[in-house]
């Protein structure tokens, strides 16, 4: 799956904004319900943690070191998340 972020270009890390285009933007919600700014910060983290999930598929220590957390961190947000 990776193969398909990186292509043939010479690419060093993979950031946040490759993973979003790759994979398209996950929100798990109905766009049509209004969020206040905390909301969407929330929803951003909680899509982001969502999608490193689905790269990696499920391996949490990879995409803990991809989000840049500690693994105890990423499974505490996935609790609070609602994340498996």
């Amino acid at each position: 799956m990776l193969e398909g972020i990186i292509g043939t270009n010479d690419v060093r890390e993979i950031g946040a904004a490759q993973v979003r285009h790759y994979l398209g933007d996950y929100s798990g919600e109905s766009p049509a319900a209004p969020h206040s700014a905390s909301q969407d910060q929330v929803y951003d983290e909680r899509s982001e943690i969502a999608q490193a999930l689905r790269v990696f598929r499920n391996n949490k220590s990879k995409a803990a070191a991809y989000l840049r957390i500690s693994r105890n961190t990423l499974y505490k947000r996935m609790r609070e998340y609602n994340l498996q």
